[in-house]
């Protein structure tokens, strides 16, 4: 296990959109922009099932997070982690308590009728910053 460098750990905590690229099936990167939780050693995202990320992740469980701090650009960090879980989320808890932190909602209500959720834990591997 690496551990988060202390100077950028805000950007783990806040609630910002962060892009996640993964590995498509032809190999070529994929990168779209998602909401995460951080609990100070894991990172979970809700993605659904129907989805080229979550299909990319069961292929292949590697995926590199991109964070930049929404007061100064030129400050980020890259997280390049493992997939370590991917479980269901069929009542939406995980995705209720990010809709709660990120737009202060009590229910995302958003999703098509029969959409599935799964939560998928990532486990950093390397961390990189730039100021």
């Amino acid at each position: 296990m690496v551990t988060a460098p202390v100077s950028h750990l805000d950007l783990l905590d806040c609630t910002m959109v962060a892009d996640i690229a993964t590995i498509g099936p032809s190999g070529e990167p994929h990168c779209t922009p998602v909401w995460f939780d951080w609990d100070g050693v894991t990172i979970r995202l809700s993605l659904t099932t129907a989805r080229q990320k979550y299909r990319n992740v069961c292929a292949t469980p590697l995926v590199a997070m991109s964070l930049i701090d929404p007061d100064n650009p030129y400050r980020s960090m890259e997280v390049r982690s493992s997939v370590i879980d991917i479980s269901e989320d069929s009542d939406n808890e995980f995705l209720n308590a990010l809709a709660s932190r990120y737009m202060g909602i009590k229910e995302y209500t958003f999703d098509a009728p029969g959409t599935e959720r799964v939560v998928v834990t990532l486990e950093p591997k390397h961390f990189t910053v730039w100021d």
